[in-house]
């Protein structure tokens, strides 16, 4: 799995806003941030920060993104070498997710 090299901070940010919101229970809390490390334990990391910035200015251009999905989705352009026909990419955000399949991925997740 590759993945933006700051992926694991959006993956326990989310969470971590459920919690202060007084969403998630504390046990779910720590379960949350558990998981990442595993899944980090079996992944590679795009760092190449100033080409995925570059592609990232693209995206933002073109479509209705965040700028840290932006950033995320600029990295999976460059590790697919910009061709990223046939290759996943997960997701359960509907604009992120949006923009991927705009760009030619084929998303997982279930987004809605």
């Amino acid at each position: 799995m590759l993945v933006w090299f700051l992926t694991r901070v959006e993956v326990i940010a989310a969470p971590g806003r459920r919690a202060r919101e007084s969403s998630l229970m504390p046990t779910e809390l720590h379960k949350s941030k558990e998981q990442p490390a595993l899944l980090e334990q079996g992944w590679s990391e795009v760092i190449a920060t100033e080409r995925v910035r570059d592609r990232a200015y693209r995206l933002l251009d073109n479509r209705p993104l965040r700028a840290a999905d932006s950033l995320q989705l600029a990295a999976a352009l460059l590790a697919s070498e910009d061709n990223p026909q046939g290759l996943g990419f997960v997701t359960f955000d509907q604009r992120l997710g949006a923009a991927a399949e705009k760009e030619r991925f084929t998303v997982l997740g279930g987004y809605v």
